[in-house]
Order: C-alpha cells, then sequence, then structure tokens
C-alpha cells in the first residue's frame, strides 16, 4: 500500500439534476424579457396617446366640432382604459363615469371629464356647437388625465 498506483481517483458525481441551474436560468431570462418587452409596450401606449393629443390640438382650428371630440374621446378613452384597466372605449360616457375606477380620480378631474363627456355627446350626437374656449378646457383636461396616470 505503498504504491500511489492503490489511490481510488475521483469518484464523478452522477445526479439527474444537471439541468436544473439552466433551466433556472432560462427561466429567470424569459420572466425578465417579458417585463421589458410589456413595460416598453405600455410606454409607447402612453407615447402614441400623448402624440395623438398633441396632434389634436394643433389641428383643432381646422376640425370642425363633431371630428374634434370624436378624436378627443377616443384619446381620452384609451387613456383611461391604459391607465385603469377598463374597456373605456367600448362604454357610453354615462357607463364609464358610473365605473368607480373612474369615481376614483381626483375630484376635480372627475368633473371636468364629466363636462368633457357631456360637451362631446353634445357635439357628437346632436351636432352643438362648442365654443374655443370649451375646446382648449377640454384638451387640458385630456392632457391632465393622461399626465395622471402615465407610468
Amino acid at each position: 500500500m505503498d504504491d500511489i498506483r492503490d489511490i481510488k481517483g475521483p469518484i464523478g458525481l452522477t445526479g439527474g439534476a444537471d439541468w436544473l441551474g439552466p433551466a433556472a436560468a432560462a427561466g429567470v431570462l424569459a420572466l425578465v424579457g417579458l417585463a421589458v418587452w410589456r413595460w416598453q409596450r405600455c410606454r409607447a401606449a402612453w407615447r402614441d396617446i400623448r402624440e395623438g393629443l398633441a396632434a389634436l390640438a394643433r389641428e383643432a382650428p381646422a376640425l370642425d366640432d363633431r371630428a374634434f371630440y370624436y378624436r378627443l374621446t377616443d384619446l381620452a378613452g384609451r387613456a383611461l382604459a391604459r391607465g385603469l384597466g377598463i374597456a373605456a372605449t367600448a362604454m357610453t360616457s354615462a357607463e364609464l363615469l358610473a365605473r368607480p375606477e373612474v369615481a376614483s380620480l381626483p375630484p376635480a378631474l372627475h368633473a371636468d371629464l364629466a363636462a368633457l363627456l357631456g360637451r362631446a355627446d353634445a357635439a357628437r350626437y346632436a351636432g352643438a356647437a362648442a365654443t374655443a374656449a370649451a375646446k382648449t378646457a377640454d384638451l387640458a383636461t385630456a392632457g391632465r388625465l393622461i399626465g395622471s396616470r402615465r407610468p
């Protein structure tokens, strides 16, 4: 027993869990990738809404009241849908204002939103004229709504 050849070499570890580490790393990477993708998608949606509102503000003098309010309520509905997680674009003004998520908005913003939707319904469905001051106030309300709920 005084020869080195008598010493046994190391025994390799064998096991069925050799794949567990790489699989867990791949899962974590997939979850991180999904989170980054969703974050980027959310940012792009808010950017589209803000750009749409800026374009509407530039084009407002050339639009008739009906077209202006159709576009404005679409943008406000998309902002509410994105910010509150409700199907705001598929609801009437009365249904939208009755939602608890919308009622949770700050009282001044909720009142301004109700006024915006009232003027929008009158302009879109009854052909009522809106003043330039009302349009400016409604653009500001939509801007506050977008600004208050974006990430």
